[in-house]
């Protein structure tokens, strides 16, 4: 009689049930995660008690993952520099992003994200309604003076000035982001299906959220990754595009460091220098200047640092890897991000390539970036670092013409 040990049938089924239960596991950590991103629980007992029980999880997913000495001794080396930057700077997101890296080994990804599109876009419409019928309190609100398309096409003035609205979020600027994730997920998860009719209805979408919070940085994106896929439809515009596009990290790291080099702050600008540093940071709302002030005061450190007096006004996401999380860290995250674009563009996987330039502009206004539970994108990461039967991306089909 055969036993359970010398049945490779059993074994197999096992072996089965087993890898099922941990990709599961993680797929419940993983949507707590956004559940609590989606809604705005970012602190409170509920929160804390959701962070516990989804990192227990996690902690499934990885007892019950199969280790190679390779990825075993990647993961923990991945996971010492997410710990070692918790403890210098005192900030969770490089551990965090460690640790869903790590934990995302083996898991489909694109499923992944798939449920994560719909997470995201049930409860930012809940959120957003809600907000509307006092179910989600506006946190706060102010003007500004925007360009709006509806009153330019009906009214014939294009400059108006609204009331920025947070639609339940902490900031006008997070409700716009959030609506940048959900399109680029969708975007991600339908590439192939796009059509003429999808694209419309995407800048329909963001023509409306932006008169209601006029959020110029995630309006602009948007915009821009539709276009940009778009234009991956046409043969002749790839090759430049992935030509740019694969050094969008590095680039944008040189600009951010050398623009704050390059500052001159003057209330009364006396040359030609000074003006234009003058008007380039109000039109970036004065993100040029705290980028100055931050490269000239705090030191580059290896596993990085607290800022002094928990200064918090930086919102440069390469000056933050930089300067808070330590040379180390944005080395490698910069190189990880591009080494990825370059084997997508070696694939052809464009909606994963765009997005991810995409993101590396939002890192030079917004620190979502690096924030695995705002760029969910860089899950990806897991599927470069840790290449299941020596395929680190599943084969995607190419683009259809459009509808």
């Amino acid at each position: 009689m055969t036993g359970f040990a010398g049945n490779p049938m059993i074994l197999t089924q096992s072996n089965e049930k087993k890898e099922l239960f941990a990709v599961g596991s993680y797929f419940v950590f993983w949507g707590i995660q956004m559940l609590c991103k989606g809604f705005g629980l970012e602190n409170g007992g509920a929160y804390k008690l959701l962070s516990l029980l989804s990192l227990l999880f996690l902690g499934i997913k990885l007892l019950l993952t199969e280790w190679t000495f390779r990825d075993l001794t990647l993961s923990c080396c991945i996971v010492f520099l997410g710990f070692m930057t918790w403890l210098m700077s005192d900030m969770l997101p490089m551990l965090l992003l460690a640790l869903a890296i790590v934990g995302a080994k083996g898991v489909p990804i694109r499923k992944l994200l798939y449920v994560t599109f719909y997470i995201r876009g049930i409860s930012f419409l809940i959120v957003v309604s809600g907000s509307f019928f006092g179910l989600f309190p506006e946190n706060g609100s102010q003007y500004r003076e925007i360009f709006d398309v509806f009153s330019f096409v009906f009214q014939g003035e294009g400059r108006v000035h609204v009331l920025r609205r947070f639609l339940g979020f902490s900031t006008a600027n997070l409700a716009s982001v959030h609506l940048l994730i959900i399109l680029s997920l969708f975007i991600y998860v339908n590439d192939n299906k796009l059509g003429v009719v999808h694209y419309l209805l995407m800048i329909l979408v963001n023509a409306i959220l932006y008169r209601f919070t006029g959020s110029r940085t995630s309006m602009a994106l948007v915009y821009f990754l539709i276009a940009l896929s778009a234009a991956m439809r046409f043969r002749a515009l790839r090759r430049p595009i992935y030509a740019a596009g694969v050094w969008a990290f590095f680039g944008i790291f040189l600009f951010s460091v050398l623009s704050a080099l390059l500052f001159v702050q003057s209330d009364q600008p006396q040359t030609a220098w000074e003006n234009i540093c003058q008007k380039l940071d109000l039109l970036l709302s004065g993100r040029l200047g705290y980028n100055a002030y931050a490269i000239r005061t705090f030191s580059v450190l290896l596993y990085g640092g607290k800022f002094q007096n928990n200064w918090s006004q930086l919102d440069n996401a390469y000056l933050n890897l930089w300067l808070r999380f330590g040379f180390v860290n944005c080395a490698l995250f910069l190189l990880a991000c591009t080494l990825h674009l370059r084997e997508c563009k070696r694939l052809r996987r464009h909606a994963p390539f765009l997005i991810f330039v995409v993101f590396a502009v939002l890192g030079y206004m917004e620190m979502s970036m690096y924030a695995i539970t705002m760029n969910v994108f860089l899950l990806e990461l897991s599927s470069f670092l840790f290449p299941q039967n020596g395929r680190k991306y599943p084969k995607e089909p190419v683009f259809k013409k459009c509808v």
